[in-house]
């Protein structure tokens, strides 16, 4: 390419990306408003024959197995790390039997 192709190239794309970046520039309210702290939360993991015991243990002490009307965060959680596809909060044959596989026994 010869130097003075790349030179307009060069100008042409310096253009564009300042054409980009004032499309961008937030509104004069928004270049007010202050930062929002970025919120970050930590999941705990736990590994999947550690998460069928808790589930176990869980619904020994609270028996609660949840609805799709009331599905239960606790239950959820321990779905996910069991390495569950359906995760909904419910207490069913699919949770039970994930469970068994893993050795342990739902109430």
């Amino acid at each position: 390419m010869p130097a003075d192709a790349a030179a307009a190239q060069a100008a042409v794309n310096a253009a564009v990306v300042q054409a980009i970046k004032q499309s961008v520039q937030p509104s004069p309210a928004q270049a007010q408003a202050p930062d929002k702290p970025v919120v970050t939360i930590d999941v705990p993991r736990r590994n999947a024959a550690d998460a069928a015991v808790y589930l176990r243990d869980f619904l020994k002490r609270t028996h609660k197995t949840g609805s799709k009307k009331h599905p239960v965060q606790e239950v959820k959680d321990a779905q996910r790390d069991m390495g569950q596809l359906a995760v909904d909060g419910v207490v069913g044959s699919k949770t039970r039997a994930r469970a068994k596989q893993l050795g342990v026994t739902l109430p």
